[in-house]
């Protein structure tokens, strides 16, 4: 048996490939008279206040941020022939669609799309100043009469760098999601219920002259008219859409009865199958969908409770009912076929495998080419699957021996229950599953709240279970027989209750019981300055509030660090820097002084061609050549320029001083300017010498009166 080497491991080129990381964590302990200066103001109360109020802001912001949305899609209205054009490709049934008319449907979608995108183009600059002092003046004008916001307002006034992280979300959320996530909850889902329910009228128009009558009285010509939709692309037009389509009450307090009350009340009496009108979707961000595009997380357990409780307590009255009266009228997406096949056969392929031997021996297809794939699938994906179809599928004698060419030779199980047994079987199943985990939730009510969690977590996991089986089925346009009463429940389930207020929910519940345990409750301090240890440059005392310290400790032969930040309330702001100098070679505090800077290339040009102090000192030719690039690489180059640009940056360089500020501390050493080959390399020296560091004595007393 021969020794391993250890220094020259086999593992020895797999180490050291990527950057480890780690969450170091310290205590800054109070020295000197700190503590008594930190307990004498009241600026830990400040900064608690202002993070106890962090959340009615951001309220605030958000409010803002949805009137602008509203306020921009007031702006959108669709062309006619184009929402003629759309509603045209949509009355065909999906199976019945070519090639031609998908690509149509698709370009068109893209088209409307845009109108939307380029509406909220304007929200885009405004969302760019999200919690700037900007927008604190913008929003403390929209709350002028509202005394309870103004207070907030003001507790931000010059700390909006407070809200940072929060603007930063938002803004990325407008730039990157926002635009098409509203695009698509207009075109591709209200627009399309729209339009279905125009069909649905239609079909009622032409069906039943009885029902017609009645709800011609109720002015259904409001939602019968495709140019309509132009007036339902607001929160507020959906609002009054979706109130017209239910049952509403008036001011007075009216109950009025609304189209689909009408549509039941119709059914009952006559015994007819009219299929009800949807509801729109809520506009995203609004009010009445969501407070915030940032779910407000849970804070303690007993927001915990309450919150679940509020939740169960609604869905428990629900009509939950799960029944397939017809098979034929049932639809299950293409998209969950791998799911169901798990869940029936043991196998995630069996389905789609026996769908694509089905397609292949209708096309009599021998050459399976990756072009002939993708086509067969979205054939497939354009087909109705209804509860029949599938179920005589998985009984089919003609495919049980067969063993499919390319698929690894998977043979089909088969199953002698019949699908719809199994799915009601299914679904019986999970609503035995979460009654119990409710059961067990509501035993434990009395007990800690501690020992609820487990019961909390296990009852919003089987409601989503739930969740998840019920959109396994798929909705359909109105040219689709369905069957009314299960599409009925399927969505007073999902609308009303496992929507995405559930899925919110079910994310701050997740969020809170995942939370590591030693998460402790903590705010910003800021000192009363927005800027707090923003930087450590030298005389940026003042500035930043802060500095760094170091004092040699005996005991452990090391320096120990410390973080001097500024009492405001001591005052001193007049030549501080001075007054903490000291010739004491005895004291035994040192602060650093940094100085350094980056960014030659663009810093320089900026501070020494382009600012007003120092382009009228030079000629006109100077800046004429420097405007057309003659001291950089290119067609335009010109090296005598190049060493005479470098030249005049040396010497602004050794002549600079602002604010104490002096760049002959960094006793730069450059070069002759003829041997620098081109400005990029002398821009890379300059900020090679950019960097000095000194620590250096300073008095205790002052440093001890002030900090």
């Amino acid at each position: 048996m021969s020794n391993i080497n250890v220094t020259s491991s086999i593992f020895a080129d797999m180490e050291n490939l990527f950057p480890l990381t780690r969450t170091l964590r310290f205590e800054l302990k109070p020295v000197g008279k700190t503590l008594e200066n930190f307990l004498n103001t009241d600026t830990f109360n400040r900064d608690k206040d202002k993070a106890s109020s962090r959340k009615e802001m951001q309220n605030i912001l958000d409010e803002e941020f949805e009137n602008q949305i509203e306020e921009s899609l007031k702006n959108v209205q669709f062309d006619a022939e184009k929402l003629e054009e759309y509603f045209a490709l949509q009355s065909k049934k999906k199976q019945n669609r070519n090639d031609k008319d998908e690509k149509d449907l698709e370009k068109l979608e893209k088209s409307l799309k845009k109108e939307i995108i380029k509406s909220l183009k304007r929200i885009n600059d405004d969302g760019k100043e999200l919690s700037n002092e900007k927008v604190i003046k913008k929003i403390r004008v929209a709350n002028k009469d509202n005394a309870n916001n103004l207070k907030i307002i003001a507790k931000f006034d010059k700390f909006s760098t407070y809200l940072t992280n929060f603007s930063k979300i938002e803004n990325m959320f407008l730039k990157v999601i926002l635009k098409e996530v509203l695009a698509f909850r207009i075109v591709d889902e209200n627009l399309k219920i729209f339009v279905n329910n125009v069909m649905l009228l239609k079909k009622i128009e032409s069906q039943s002259n009885a029902l017609w009558k009645i709800l011609q009285q109720l002015n259904v010509n409001q939602i019968f008219l495709l140019n309509n939709f132009n007036d339902c692309i607001t929160q507020n037009q959906i609002t009054s859409y979706n109130e017209f389509i239910g049952d509403y009450k008036k001011e007075d307090g009216t109950q009025i009865q609304g189209i689909n009350g009408t549509i039941n009340e119709f059914n009952q009496k006559n015994q007819t199958k009219f299929q009800k009108l949807n509801t729109l979707h809520k506009m995203i961000l609004s009010t009445v969908s969501t407070s915030s595009f940032v779910d407000i997380a849970i804070e303690s357990d007993e927001e915990l409770v309450e919150a679940v409780d509020a939740f169960l307590k609604e869905f428990s009255t629900t009509n939950t009912a799960f029944e397939i009266a017809e098979n034929d009228k049932v639809f299950i997406k293409y998209s969950e076929l791998e799911n169901l096949s798990k869940d029936l056969l043991g196998n995630w392929q069996t389905i789609n495998y026996k769908l694509f031997n089905q397609y292949d021996l209708e096309k009599k297809a021998k050459n399976h080419t990756d072009t002939y794939k993708k086509k067969r699938e979205k054939v497939l994906d354009n087909r109705l699957h209804s509860v029949t179809i599938l179920d005589e599928l998985l009984h089919d004698e003609e495919y049980k021996e067969q063993k499919y060419k390319g698929y690894n030779d998977i043979e089909f199980r088969f199953t002698p229950l019949n699908l719809n047994d199994y799915l009601i079987k299914r679904y019986t199943f999970l609503q035995e599953q979460y009654n119990f985990s409710l059961t067990h939730y509501n035993q434990n009510s009395a007990t800690n709240v501690k020992d609820k969690k487990f019961s909390i977590k296990r009852t919003l996991d089987s409601l989503k279970n739930i969740e998840r089986f019920l959109n396994m089925f798929q909705v359909v346009n109105a040219n689709t027989e369905t069957d009314i009463n299960f599409y009925d429940n399927l969505k007073n389930i999902l609308e009303k209750h496992l929507n995405r207020d559930f899925d919110k929910l079910y994310n701050r519940v997740r969020n809170y019981l995942t939370k590591k345990d030693f998460s402790t409750e903590k705010f910003k301090l800021t000192f009363d300055n927005p800027n707090l240890a923003g930087g450590w440059a030298a005389t940026q005392e003042i500035t930043k509030s802060s500095f760094i310290l170091k004092r040699y400790n005996e005991k452990r032969n090391s320096d120990d660090i410390f973080l001097a930040i500024w009492n405001k309330k001591a005052g001193g702001k007049t030549k501080l820097r001075e007054k903490l100098s000291t010739t004491n070679l005895n004291n035994s505090y040192q602060r650093m002084d940094l100085y350094c800077w980056s960014n030659a290339s663009r810093y320089l040009p900026h501070v020494f061609v382009l600012t007003k102090k120092y382009k009228g000192t030079l000629s006109k030719e100077f800046i004429e050549k420097y405007d057309k690039g003659y001291h950089r690489l290119g067609d335009n180059f010109d090296k005598a320029f190049m060493m005479e640009y470098i030249g005049y940056l040396i010497k602004c360089l050794d002549e600079y001083e602002n604010d104490e500020y002096s760049y002959k501390v960094f006793n730069y050493q450059f070069k002759q300017p003829e041997l620098y080959n081109n400005i990029a390399e002398f821009y890379r020296d300059v900020e090679r010498q950019s960097y000095k560091m000194n620590f250096n004595n300073i008095c205790s007393d002052t440093l001890h009166k002030y900090f």
